[in-house]
């Protein structure tokens, strides 16, 4: 079987550093438990950095049928954990810079509850560099 050149990068960096290894691995079961442990419902599985979102921001995220802003979504990666909530009705997601943007729509084209925004959000109205 072929393997990429990076996976014996990493596989070689964890075996040289069994210590971090083992932060990793307990990072990923301990953030699964926990997301489990309060009885969150899903639409989709949350991947590890979605969970550690939810579990910093699961006391603003109480209630049901919510509507939610991310500013700056930049990839997505917040936008995704909302977009797997089952409370959450509607994600709207701005992202200004082009190459952004455009990783953000692909990644939220599953979810049809989830609206992008190619658009800055600011104090004041007006064109923007974005450069």
């Amino acid at each position: 079987m072929h393997r990429p050149p990076f996976f014996f990068h990493e596989m070689n960096h964890l075996l040289r550093n069994p210590a971090l290894s083992v932060h990793l691995w307990h990072e990923r079961a301990y953030s699964w438990w926990k997301s489990r442990e309060t009885g969150v419902q899903l639409r989709a599985p949350l991947s590890v950095d979605e969970r550690r979102f939810y579990l910093q921001l699961r006391w603003a995220l109480m209630g049901s049928d919510l509507v939610v802003y991310d500013i700056g979504a930049a990839s997505g990666v917040l936008s995704g954990c909302l977009a797997k909530l089952a409370n959450v009705r509607a994600v709207h997601a701005f992202e200004p810079i082009p190459s952004a943007f455009a990783q953000l729509s692909a990644r939220m084209r599953p979810y049809p509850h989830v609206t992008c925004h190619n658009v800055a959000v600011g104090e004041s109205n007006g064109p923007m560099d974005t450069r």
